[in-house]
């Protein structure tokens, strides 16, 4: 007994001397939680425990206790690698940037964030959660798909997904209900989101990194840690950041991204994702949700088109799970691109603590090195738990306060014991009349104090809501003035043999428009002007394909198609 005591204790006295940091994976059916270690610049993996349980709080548990007997106590401070947790690039004209508070940055970034995350976050369907929690593989769930619809195909009464899995032996009764308990769960959850984000260029206030993930999963995960980390002597630690899956391990290749571009393709199980990386920044990210399909290889083929890849660049691969081994397999087969294996370029020590993959490996270096260096041009991270207090208010000094004051008082007590209680004896029954006395009156105060707080609260509140839409009535003027002068522009380039069908923003700042002419030349014509006077607004004609057609009237004549978008920086710039 005594030598198991004294190793918990070296155990506990190394851990407070090292720089050391609990990582947390979660694909939201399970948890991979790591004590790593950064000494001289190296981060390694030092333990590693895992958990099937979808529950926060009991896969933590199960976690915890693992580690402690492997480790020790637990690193005060925690990050999350959350699937759930969506990036995105955004394009924001803010002017007067540092004038602007947080929560009025968080409130804009979230508008924008609001619809990228709704349409990536993974479905919530059942033949997603049979999968998610091992029920299933992601072949047999397409199997599924396709027999239900030839099922339901004429039937007045529709088959369920979840009832053919039974019919066809894939699971049973209990887990069924299994996975209907996790999807009532999920969707009676807030469908509000945090978000966390980073300027990608001090120099420029229009491209931005965010993060966004939704406030139930973040309170959940919060909380969680909160009650299970403060039971017992296993130790406290706080969740200070919630990272993404995707771009996690990119900063493990940073020499890479220092001069030329360069692309990482990432194929986790809810998401493949795309990230194109220059000057030691992140300048993309197109993401690509699969949960409610298995992904193939035309799949890829559209994230590297979106990205306009050229033929023959070197994409570096990374697979974390299983599911998604096959597919990175059949990319050595094309021949379109040299795909190289980004385990293999970063270096990883030679035995990883615990079962954790080398892809597992990559992210969690990744997101430790962001956060120890606090480099924020690679990922940008959800803010944990909120900042602690000022010194003087923290618990940790109130509580070294009053052990002081504490051995004061004995220290006088021993010198003077007899006069002290004599005074206080004295004292005691005087106070406990003006205590009488004032009680009625302390109610009062309290009750005035509170309806001023809930007052000054609300003031508060109005004022941000005047701020913040102060700043969307000047984003929006700006983006009307826009529209008004680009009209005027397209109108006075149309000659009379060319008609303009419609002009279409398919995006930010992109734009296509169709229309007819009773020749070529006209088209030419049209597209010579609108170049020129595009070049004042640092736009361009990107594309402009041209064929035979008959108008809306039956006429014959040539159809076109004209794309117009906002000439990158760097290229507008030379």
């Amino acid at each position: 007994m005594m030598i198991s005591i004294l190793d918990r204790f070296r155990k506990t006295k190394a851990n407070k001397l090292d720089n050391a940091l609990l990582v947390l994976m979660s694909d939201g059916f399970g948890l991979l939680a790591s004590v790593v270690d950064k000494k001289e610049g190296e981060v390694t993996i030092v333990a590693s425990a895992r958990s099937a349980l979808s529950d926060p709080v009991a896969a933590l548990v199960e976690v915890f206790g693992r580690l402690s007997v492997s480790y020790g106590k637990l690193p005060k401070e925690s990050i999350l690698l959350h699937a759930h947790a969506i990036p995105s690039m955004l394009e924001l004209p803010i002017e007067n940037i540092h004038a602007i508070e947080d929560s009025k940055l968080q409130e804009l970034i979230r508008w924008e964030m609001e619809a990228v995350f709704a349409d990536l976050v993974p479905h919530d369907n059942l033949g997603w959660l049979m999968i998610g929690l091992g029920y299933i593989s992601e072949s047999q769930r397409d199997a599924l798909v396709k027999k239900l619809a030839e099922e339901n195909t004429g039937n007045q009464r529709k088959v369920r997904i979840g009832d053919l899995a039974i019919a066809e032996g894939y699971i049973n009764r209990n887990q069924l209900e299994s996975c209907l308990t996790v999807q009532d769960q999920l969707q009676l959850q807030d469908q509000r989101i945090k978000c966390g984000w980073s300027r990608i260029d001090r120099n420029e206030q229009t491209r931005w990194l965010a993060t966004a993930i939704s406030e139930a999963v973040h309170h959940k995960w919060v909380t969680a840690l909160q009650s299970v980390s403060a039971k017992g002597a296993i130790g406290k630690t706080k969740l200070k950041s919630i990272y993404s899956f995707i771009g996690a391990g990119s900063s493990q290749l940073k020499q890479t991204y220092q001069s030329d571009t360069a692309y990482v393709l990432e194929l986790h199980r809810p998401y493949m994702a795309l990230n194109s990386y220059q000057n030691s920044k992140l300048v993309d990210c197109l993401v690509l949700e699969c949960s409610g399909n298995t992904p193939q290889i035309s799949d890829i083929e559209t994230l590297l088109s979106s990205a306009e890849v050229p033929a023959g660049t070197e994409i570096y691969v990374t697979v974390t799970h299983a599911d998604r081994a096959e597919l990175r397999e059949s990319l050595s087969n094309q021949s379109n691109y040299y795909y190289r294996h980004l385990e293999r370029e970063v270096p990883l020590p030679n035995n990883l603590a615990g079962d954790v993959s080398s892809a597992e490996a990559v992210m969690i270096f990744g997101a430790a090195f962001n956060y120890f260096s606090s480099t924020h041009q690679m990922l940008a991270a959800v803010p944990g738990v909120k900042p602690p207090p000022p010194f003087l208010q923290r618990n940790e000094t109130k509580a070294a306060a009053s052990v002081l004051l504490f051995l004061f008082i004995i220290g006088g007590i021993e010198t003077g014991y007899a006069w002290h209680i004599d005074r206080l004896e004295n004292k005691l029954s005087a106070v406990e009349e003006k205590v009488k006395l004032q009680q009625k009156v302390k109610k009062d105060i309290a009750k005035s104090k509170q309806a001023q707080t809930k007052i000054d609260t609300l003031n508060q509140q109005y004022e941000g809501i005047i701020q913040l839409k102060k700043l969307m009535e000047t984003v929006l003027v700006t983006r009307n003035q826009f529209m008004d002068e680009f009209l005027d522009m397209v109108v006075l380039n149309i000659n009379d043999n060319l008609l303009v069908d419609s002009i279409v923003e398919q995006e930010w700042n992109v734009f296509i428009i169709r229309g007819w002419s009773l020749d070529q030349a006209s088209i030419e014509y049209f597209g010579q002007g609108l170049s020129r006077d595009l070049r004042n607004w640092g736009m361009e004609i990107t594309d402009s394909p041209s064929e035979l057609g008959r108008s809306n009237g039956g006429f014959s004549g040539y159809k076109f198609r004209f794309v117009i978008r906002k000439v990158p920086t760097a290229v507008a710039q030379q």
